[in-house]
């Protein structure tokens, strides 16, 4: 029903790697392997790492690995997902530190999409975001319209009603399903430059673009599980997103305003891209 991934660079330095187990342990636990595929990136990530991925394919979990030699950034390692996706399939994009509180979850992601076509992007909530429910006031530059409104969609006999929450345009991405139809129409991820940060939120202003909704699917909430710590992997994250902040704003302008296309192509570099199930170790 759904391909599930998550990109990955754990360091000895961030000590991220205890967090992709404990996503890893959540999703064990949370996603159906019948209904859907999983796929990890790891995006040039420490032996570590490599060992815990290695380890629960060993172990029979369902999981394919995509194995990149370094840090090729987030959008990268997504297109790198994005190519592997079959025609019609729902894809979920999700980070490597959240936690689920039940099964489920992702079975109710696709049947948002599956009722309303309309929907582009519909995503989890995080209980820490301070703007949860939704943004807070247009402080940043950015050109969104405000609207929020709950829409119940509609269902077969027998089927319990559903309804999600219509949102101005951006979302939080740590765990977003992705309409095919959506993805057809735009293409794959992309940021200006930089490795970290704002590929989701262009990927949202495209999604308004191209004529789809964002929604939160509301009664699912997801828990952020990365520690915040005041360190130099979290300061880097902080400064890296802060470089390129203006310039992804002025990206979301241009394609909110018909200045420029929200359709990227998928552009990877083929002979440097890693092959999925290579062994690193080895």
């Amino acid at each position: 029903m759904a391909l599930v991934f998550f990109p990955c660079w754990d360091t000895p330095e961030n000590g991220r790697t205890a967090l992709t187990r404990a996503t890893l342990d959540s999703l064990w636990y949370t996603l159906n392997p019948s209904l859907h595929r999983l796929i990890v990136v790891d995006n040039g990530s420490c032996l570590e790492t490599a060992h815990l991925l290695r380890e629960a394919q060993s172990a029979g979990q369902a999981l394919d690995i995509i194995t990149n030699d370094r840090n090729r950034g987030v959008a990268y390692a997504c297109n790198q997902v994005l190519e592997r996706r079959q025609p019609g399939e729902i894809v979920i994009k999700m980070d490597n530190d959240v936690h689920f509180r039940r099964g489920g979850w992702a079975d109710d992601l696709v049947a948002c999409i599956e009722r309303e076509p309309l929907i582009g992007i519909c995503g989890l909530k995080r209980k820490d975001e301070k703007w949860w429910p939704l943004v807070g006031p247009d402080n940043d530059g950015i050109a969104r319209p405000s609207e929020s409104r709950f829409i119940a969609l509609p269902h077969e006999p027998g089927q319990r009603w559903l309804a999600v929450e219509k949102t101005p345009w951006l979302l939080v991405g740590t765990c977003i399903a992705l309409n095919p139809a959506f993805l057809d129409a735009v293409g794959g991820f992309w940021h200006p430059s930089g490795q970290y940060g704002h590929e989701d939120t262009i990927l949202a202003a495209r999604c308004r673009a191209a004529g789809f909704w964002s929604c939160y699917w509301p009664w699912v909430e997801i828990d952020h599980i990365d520690p915040m710590a005041d360190d130099a992997y979290a300061r880097w994250k902080a400064q890296d997103a802060s470089d390129f902040a203006q310039e992804a704003v002025a990206a979301c302008n241009d394609i909110l305003t018909g200045k420029r296309g929200y359709f990227f192509p998928i552009e990877l570099d083929k002979t440097n891209s890693a092959r999925s199930l290579i062994n690193p170790l080895q």
